[in-house]
């Protein structure tokens, strides 16, 4: 990731978004919203190469792939959880923002229950060997 150029485009999100907000605040928070989104891009972008790597060596686990999906699944909330937050509270809306947290955190245990319930199997298992 260019982190200059991201740095730089948001730099100049901000330095709009605060001129805009004197005159025309549905216009700063548009570009505030756009400036989000074109980083949030080359941030998935650049973790292309990290999943690749993560895909060959969850290959090589006889479970790896199921583990890898839910990974994958927790970081996506992850990312789209702080930047529904991030806007939120852009716009002023700190219990709306509060509440997408709560969310987020919700479908992280939801999601992750099932890998908690495996390594609970597996260190079961161990013990008893």
């Amino acid at each position: 990731m260019d982190i200059i150029k991201v740095t730089g485009i948001a730099f100049a999100a901000m330095v709009a978004a605060v001129v805009l907000k004197q005159h025309k605040k549905e216009m700063a928070l548009a570009v505030t919203i756009t400036a989000g989104a074109i980083i949030l891009f080359w941030i998935l972008k650049s973790l292309t190469p990290v999943i690749n790597i993560m895909k060959n060596i969850m290959n090589g686990v006889s479970s790896g792939r199921g583990f890898l999906e839910i990974l994958t699944k927790s970081l996506g909330i992850c990312f789209l959880t702080q930047v529904s937050a991030d806007v939120c509270r852009d716009s002023g809306e700190t219990a709306i923002a509060s509440k997408v947290e709560m969310a987020g955190k919700t479908a992280l245990l939801v999601l992750s229950a099932p890998l908690l319930a495996g390594i609970l199997d597996l260190a079961g298992k161990l013990i008893w060997l």
